[in-house]
């Protein structure tokens, strides 16, 4: 994952004000934040699930405050440190076909939902067993807002806040970069549509056949998203929230020119789409 927590207090901002929130309340809200957060300017440029970073959300229970969860969600019923980090290094991405069914999921899909905002996000493409980093974001460069689920956690009575980045099937572009062998699909986060933020946030869920939310999990578009190769995110000689990160980067076993265009695995050769 990829954001600058400076860029989203400003549209935090810009939200509040189109929303008809008092001025006051809106500096006191930022103030705050900027008090929490320290320091309101770092920019993350690329941040590993595996290590349980902080993500910046919006939850149905506090929509227009900015707060950061840590990724991999803990249920509640997770009784000591030692389950509770078991159980989160699974709960990185929660598939959306499952949300109600895994224990660690069914309460949160029903009642803790939330926008989960960054820039871009990271997949590696597998060929012939090397493997490739792309950084995938909009095509405009705006950020993108994902679906999420999170839980407030009390464990061995330590708070904790806890996020999943909801997933679904691969559209056409992230099907050919998200080629891992041992996964039996591709996928993708669910990135939401404008008009689907509150719908997301507050629509019902009673169960899985009982909700307002199932037309969310369909693949975005491949028109609104731009994916280029990225230097190794994965080399233990660079430190993980590098700058240089989101860079393009050109590797020699790929064809020169087309580092912005994953190989078709049909044709097992590279498609210009």
């Amino acid at each position: 994952m990829c954001y600058d927590v400076s860029y989203q207090l400003k549209k935090l901002e810009r939200y509040a004000r189109l929303r008809g929130i008092e001025e006051e309340e809106i500096e006191e809200t930022l103030s705050d934040l900027k008090k929490k957060i320290k320091d309101p300017t770092p920019v993350f440029f690329h941040l590993s699930g595996f290590q349980h970073e902080p993500l910046p959300v919006y939850t149905n229970d506090s929509p227009y405050s900015l707060q950061f969860y840590n990724w991999g969600l803990v249920p509640q019923w997770a009784n000591s440190t030692e389950k509770a980090n078991k159980i989160r290094t699974g709960t990185l991405n929660a598939r959306c076909e499952t949300l109600f069914e895994k224990a660690s999921f069914k309460n949160a899909i029903r009642k803790n939902r939330c926008l989960i905002m960054i820039d871009g996000f990271f997949e590696h493409y597998h060929l012939k067993g090397k493997t490739f980093p792309f950084y995938i974001s909009h095509a405009d460069d705006s950020p993108m807002m994902l679906a999420g689920i999170y839980e407030k956690s009390v464990v061995e009575g330590i708070e904790q806040k806890t996020v999943s980045i909801v997933t679904t099937k691969a559209n056409a572009l992230m099907s050919k970069i998200h080629n891992n062998p041992k996964l039996d699909e591709p996928r993708m986060p669910v990135i939401l549509h404008k008009e689907f933020y509150n719908l997301w946030l507050f629509g019902e869920v009673i169960d899985e056949e009982n909700n307002e939310i199932d037309c969310i999990f369909e693949p975005y578009p491949d028109d609104l998203l731009k994916a280029h190769t990225v230097r190794k995110l994965r080399d233990g000689r660079v430190p993980v929230n590098n700058e240089d990160a989101t860079q393009e980067f050109t590797y020699p076993e790929l064809p020169l020119g087309v580092q912005s265009i994953p190989m078709d695995n049909n044709q097992g050769q590279i498609s210009l789409f």
